[in-house]
């Protein structure tokens, strides 16, 4: 049924992926058929408009420039501004606009540029005044005195002959001109071919030099597969740098050199099996055995051992040797919030899943791609800290031996941690976690620090924690999943912060667990969670439900003046040791149906201030209620009661039920020498009801009368009006204290849960 469902949501993903690219194909289309019939339109305004266009428009554009006016000089000044800030875009542009001309077009180029050259110099002169206006100034002259004719038509003609020679000379000019940007085409275009020329030799010389060093790279000599590893780095920051590459081909070219160094990592080396995977730990040659027994000592075995001991440092050497240049080349620096940049290298794509025999420093590095860590073995220390991951990282099922630092690293993408190990120390201090982590079935055998912040979905779902854990003043802000995870030694959320639904169903804490003065603005659940050790609340907030269903407190549970906004539930919930939920308040309905009390438990001081329920509850220790609110109904029937139930000085404002209770040693108390139980005069005769079972201790009975209102309630107690004005003491207007009487009369029933 679930693969069925998968393959349901699978067709519908590729349904509209494909909906959604033959929509942007369609939308492209479109563009570029708007875009050259704006073009067209614009050549044809151009041509029905050249002679204006010529006439005014470039005659002012000159005029505007030559003339030095406030409005000219701010307008240049942007004009300049801005080809500065953009010129090497600008010069990038220009280079690819004319290396397409002169590349796939070059005879259309000249073509092209012929006509127009030509056309220039036949319509320009012919339909434009520029020169006419300054050879008639020119040829003007003063008039004193009358010339004869024939001189006058001399000087016509003169000016008509000068006026032609203008546009000779500017026809002449414009071919010039013409022939002139032909020629300058022609050389760009024999450059380009130069260029190409040696840029496929620079190209094929980088190839064969990659394949050399890939080469040296399976070399059995140590020496020369460093040189190869370092050819290989060198290649990959020639590609980057190239410009004369578009971004992808650098990309892509690049990719296949840092392909080749993963890979070279993740290759396994049996020596690695052989030896000791950390210095400390090295194998010692000879055997201890071959020590004591010199004479079974075979000196070719020390010498073999001796070269696997050197082959081993080689090859630990030149790995490590891969790591620091590439670290090297994952970071631009800190910026002003000492966060690190990105790099040459860092835009890459990383598959470093392999076993690390040595030590792996990437500290400070930004990898604004997907990282692959998964499956991989650290047999030695490792570094992320101040790391920035843009993008997903992958460390599922790795296994981490060593102390492990990712203090001040910043996920900015999903984080996969899933199956792994952490054998030594692990430091996620001040780390931020945006989006998704998974920690499920991870394994923590040292000590972890997890002060970090939690932006997205969080799960340490079936996680073990062997040592001390800590998540004091974290912020989760949205769902975190802590169920079936188990907690051996301390856990500490004191202050934390939980914004999304919370869970630690099933979850089991060895140890003390302290969640005081954390605050659940979501759901809570911790149903059929195992407290084998003390249980702190202490001063929690439960903003919405909190779910305690069949959890087991093994030993103390304080949760003292905690806050439950919402609906609370530890029904069946099993206290072992003490329970106190003195000044607890519990804004909405709480049930603790069925719930087992082993040892003295306190509510004193709490407030209900909506239904309560302790049905079938069991009490097998003192159980106090001391100045108790309960502002709504109460239910404690067949609740068993073993030892001393005191509810001095409790208020009960509504309904409360007995029925079938069983108090077996002691009869409850309702009064002391300073506290009585106060019960609410507007309630109904049958809201009350004391019928305990038959074999269990008696409530004493008795009758107290309000305002010529009589109730039966315990002896000692008094009937109170909520409704009524506080004295000078705060107390609401109250009866004289219960007399006794023989028996209740009252049977009302309560209602089962």
């Amino acid at each position: 049924m679930l693969e069925t469902f998968k393959s349901f949501l699978r067709n519908i993903y590729i349904s509209a992926t494909e909906k959604i690219k033959s929509s942007y194909l369609k939308i492209k289309t479109s563009i570029r058929i708007i875009r050259n019939i704006i073009f067209s339109v614009f050549i044809v305004y151009i041509i029905f408009n050249y002679s204006e266009i010529t006439e005014k428009f470039i005659p002012n554009t000159f005029k505007f420039i030559n003339t030095h006016t406030r409005e000219s000089a701010i307008a240049i000044f942007i004009l300049l501004t801005t080809i500065l800030f953009f010129k090497k875009h600008l010069a990038l542009s220009a280079q690819r606009f004319f290396s397409s001309l002169t590349n796939k077009y070059f005879m259309l180029s000249l073509a092209g540029l012929a006509i127009i050259g030509a056309s220039a110099a036949l319509f320009i002169p012919s339909y434009t005044n520029w020169f006419r206006e300054n050879d008639s100034t020119k040829t003007q002259q003063p008039i004193s005195t009358p010339q004869p004719t024939q001189s006058g038509q001399d000087t016509g003609n003169q000016q008509k002959q000068e006026s032609k020679n203008s546009a000779s000379e500017l026809r002449g000019h414009l071919l010039y001109i013409t022939g002139g940007v032909i020629a300058v085409l022609g050389l760009i275009e024999t450059n380009r071919k130069n260029s190409q020329d040696h840029i496929r030799q620079v190209h094929a010389a980088r190839r064969d030099r990659y394949i050399k060093a890939i080469d040296k790279l399976s070399s059995e000599q140590a020496p020369v597969r460093l040189g190869g590893v370092y050819s290989l780095v060198s290649l990959a920051d020639e590609w980057i740098e190239d410009d004369n590459l578009n971004r992808e081909t650098r990309i892509k070219e690049g990719q296949v050199i840092i392909n080749n160094l993963c890979s070279y990592i993740r290759a396994p080396f049996p020596l690695a099996d052989k030896f000791a995977l950390s210095e400390k730990h090295a194998l010692s040659v000879p055997p201890p055995m071959i020590r004591r027994k010199k004479k079974t000592y075979s000196p070719e075995l020390l010498q073999k051992a001796n070269k696997d001991e050197i082959t081993f440092k080689e090859e630990k050497e030149i790995r490590q040797a891969i790591i620091q240049e590439i670290q090297s080349r994952l970071s631009g620096g800190l910026d002003s919030t000492n966060k690190p940049t990105p790099g040459p290298w860092s835009k890459f794509t990383y598959d470093f899943s392999g076993n690390f025999f040595y030590p792996v420093d990437l500290s400070n590095s930004y990898f604004e791609a997907p990282i692959n860590f998964g499956l991989s073995n650290f047999f030695e220390s490792v570094n992320f800290s101040s790391t920035f991951f843009n993008d997903d990282a992958d460390f599922m099922e790795s296994s981490f031996r060593a102390n492990t630092l990712f203090e001040k690293s910043i996920f900015n993408a999903d984080v996969r941690f899933r199956g792994a190990v952490f054998t030594e120390g692990t430091d996620f201090s001040q780390a931020t976690f945006k989006g998704s982590t998974d920690f499920s079935k991870s394994i923590f055998n040292g000590r972890v620090l997890f002060l970090a912040t939690f932006c997205g979905h969080t799960t340490f779902s079936e996680t073990t924690f062997s040592q001390d854990i800590q998540f004091t003043g974290r912020t989760f802000y949205e769902k975190v999943d802590f169920s079936k995870s188990v907690f051996k030694e301390l856990s500490i959320f004191t202050g934390a912060t939980f914004k999304g639904k919370t869970i630690f169903s099933d979850a089991t804490f060895a140890k003390s667990v302290n969640f005081s003065e954390a605050t659940f603005a979501h759901e809570a659940l911790f149903s059929k969670a195992t407290f084998a050790h003390e249980a702190l609340f202490s001063k929690a907030t439960f903003a919405r439900d909190a779910n305690f269903r069949r959890a087991f407190f093994a030993r103390d549970a304080k949760f003292g003046w905690v806050v439950f906004a919402q609906t609370v539930d530890f029904s069946e919930v099993t206290f072992t040791h003490e329970a106190s939920f003195r000044g607890a308040t519990f804004i909405r309905e709480a049930s603790f149906s069925r719930a087992t009390f082993t040892r003295e438990a306190s509510f004193s001081e709490a407030a209900f201030t909506r239904d309560v329920h302790f049905l079938r509850a069991i009490f097998n220790h003192d159980i106090h209620f001391l100045g108790t609110i309960f502002d709504h109904e109460a239910f404690f029937s067949e609740a068993t009661f073993a030892q001393k139930a005191s509810f001095s000085g409790a208020s009960f404002t509504q309904k409360l039920s007995f029925k079938g209770a069983f108090f077996k040693n002691c009869t409850p108390t309702f009064t002391d020498e300073i506290l009585r139980a106060r019960f609410s005069v507007h309630t109904a005769k049958e809201d009350y009801n004391f019928s305990v079972r038959s074999d269990s201790k008696p409530i004493p009975p008795g009758e107290a009368e309000l305002d010529e209102v009589k109730r039966q309630i315990p002896v000692g107690t008094v009937l109170f009006d909520p409704e009524s004005k506080k004295d000078e003491f705060g107390n609401y207007k109250q009866s004289e204290p219960a007399k006794p009487i023989d028996k209740f009369d009252n049977q009302g029933e309560a209602p089962s849960k």
